[in-house]
């Protein structure tokens, strides 16, 4: 007999949002729907009433809450509602594992959990390992994935979901045997149940304690425990059923047949008017067992596992056929029926073989999700390590590029600072030629000065000669001596000159190619911005002829405005 069913089916029941809702048996599911979409044209509220419609008929009503679910889903994808969408695939999972659709349930809930993470939407993460743990049926898996799902709870601070988890692993540590700890966590669960005033939670834990306790064959202990949630869970009808399937199971076990008989018929009444057909058969399988132990009666033994039988067909239980099919050979065996024991072992060895199929499937499944995690995992790092490398390249090029840069700029500066020097050299330079040629200018000032004064003594001297030759002949010598005066004093001064300004006379004449000599030299005279007085003395005019050459000088230079000063303009060429 496979009694274990207490501790997977209240698992499930916990997968709720806490929420305790009335079941209306017969209610229409189309008058539902309407009412509700008619209520609220507003896809998110309508998204959220489908999915408090789906829990409250999900344990009592699986089909019709499907249909809500799948409702719900259709409009949360229609309306790009994503997180409504995964909690809608949650509950529609959540259907087909009450269903033992376990195959259906595990790739929908692959699927919330690949689109939770893309998305962070951690609750529906915790939700979905939550979910996948609970199928899973390997311990070290189930356990892995509930700790995943509580360390996002803790970060989340959903008292609810952490309540779960502890409740899911105080399950598991009661199926190892260790009850104690087992006991501890179910502890834990409850107070976190009560601080999130989850009834259905509370409910849920209370009655997995009692479980521990029946398993440890502490029966009234396992009673206290299924009362306490039975009062809990008054009106709630599919709840009440699996709660009187457990009494009795304790009550069986203490041989206590006549109060036995009265839970198990409690639960059976209950079973078939909320259709809760699992426990149904279960309580049928425990009053067979009931007959063939007692030997009272052979015929009610084997009309209740035929009921097993054709309604575990009927429903798809297939935990359900093969109890049944089992009990059947075993029983035609003792009666020497062999046509009929080989007909029913046939039929127990294909169901064990479709049990070992769908389990082989979800294994299949779960082994495709790790491999495509650790796929996910590898290419995650992969693109990790490019991305270093990209970062470590780009700082290597950053560090290159900016010693490149130090370099070049430090080699500028020096560049800068050598023509800095070297301009200042040439500055200095120059600086040191005009003033030389200021000197030589003077010196030639001053030259020609004693040659004029000679000149004019000469002259006075030729004013008291009465001899005409004589006086012809010095006149001859003043005209040689200021001719060749001149002509001296310009050429060492042109030389000297061009020297420091070797480029200033071919600027000027490609500037201005009208230029006559004689203007020339007074350009140049200006360059150096001698005085007035200091160029008559060097060319022998007078004030007056040099002002008029100075004005011929501004038109040619096209300089017409008199606020642009002669000399400045000279000293830019």
């Amino acid at each position: 007999m496979r009694y274990c069913y207490f501790l997977f089916l209240l698992i499930a029941l916990s997968i709720s949002n806490g929420t305790c809702y009335a079941i209306i048996p017969g209610e229409k599911t189309t008058d539902s729907l309407d009412i509700l979409l008619n209520a609220t044209q507003n896809p998110q509220k309508q998204v959220e009433g489908l999915l408090d419609l789906t829990k409250k008929n999900k344990y009592s009503y699986p089909d019709k809450a499907m249909l809500y679910a799948q409702h719900a889903c259709d409009i949360a994808v229609k309306n790009h509602l994503k997180k409504q969408e995964l909690q809608s695939m949650l509950e529609v999972a959540d259907v087909y594992k009450l269903k033992n659709k376990f195959v259906d349930a595990m790739s929908l809930a692959i699927k919330v959990k690949e689109v939770a993470e893309e998305y962070d939407f951690k609750d529906e993460l915790a939700s979905s390992y939550l979910t996948i743990g609970l199928i899973q049926g390997n311990l070290s898996q189930e356990t892995e994935n509930f700790f995943k799902a509580l360390a996002i709870y803790e970060k989340t601070g959903n008292k609810k979901g952490i309540g779960d988890i502890y409740n899911a692993l105080g399950c598991v540590l009661g199926q190892q045997g260790d009850y104690t700890k087992a006991l501890q966590y179910f502890n834990i669960a409850l107070a976190y149940m009560k601080e999130a005033k989850s009834t259905f939670g509370i409910v849920s834990v209370i009655n997995n304690v009692g479980n521990l306790y029946y398993f440890k064959k502490e029966y009234k202990k396992a009673i206290t425990n299924f009362k306490e949630v039975l009062h809990l869970s008054i009106g709630m009808g599919l709840i009440e059923s699996p709660l009187f399937c457990n009494i009795a199971a304790c009550y069986y076990d203490m041989g206590d047949f006549d109060t036995f008989l009265y839970y198990n018929n409690q639960a059976i009444l209950l079973s078939q008017k909320f259709g809760k057909y699992s426990t149904l058969l279960l309580s049928y399988c425990r009053l067979a067992d009931y007959y063939l132990k007692q030997k009272k009666d052979k015929s009610a033994y084997l009309h209740y596992l035929m009921l097993i039988y054709q309604q575990g067909e009927k429903y798809k239980l297939k935990d359900r056929i093969y109890d049944a099919t089992s009990m059947l050979n075993n029983f035609y065996r003792d009666e020497n029926k062999w046509d009929s024991a080989y007909k029913y072992s046939i039929i127990e060895h294909q169901v064990k073989d479709s049990i070992g199929i769908e389990d082989s499937k979800i294994r299949f499944t779960i082994v495709e999700m790790q491999y495509q995690d650790e796929k996910k995992q590898h290419e995650a790092k992969l693109k990790q390590q490019q991305r270093d490398f990209l970062t470590l390249f780009i700082i290597l090029l950053l560090l290159s590029g900016c010693a490149t840069a130090i370099l070049l700029l430090s080699r500028q500066r020096i560049k800068m600072k050598n023509i800095s020097l070297e301009k200042k050299q040439l500055s200095d330079e120059i600086e040191f030629k005009n003033k030389e040629l200021v000197i030589n200018v003077m010196s030639l000032l001053k030259k020609n000065e004693f040659i004029v004064e000679t000149s004019h003594r000469l002259l006075e001297i030729t004013k008291e000669l009465m001899d005409g030759n004589n006086k012809l002949r010095i006149l001859n010598v003043i005209n040689q001596m200021q001719k060749g005066s001149e002509e001296e004093i310009w050429t060492e001064f042109e030389a000297r000159f061009k020297q420091v300004h070797n480029t200033f006379y071919e600027h000027l004449i490609k500037l201005f190619p009208a230029l006559t000599p004689n203007e020339l030299k007074l350009c140049a005279f200006l360059r150096l911005n001698l005085s007035t007085k200091e160029i008559c003395n060097l060319t022998g005019q007078n004030a007056a002829s040099l002002d008029v050459a100075r004005c011929r000088l501004r038109k040619k230079l096209e300089l017409p405005n008199s606020t642009i000063n002669l000399v400045s303009f000279l000293s830019q060429i």
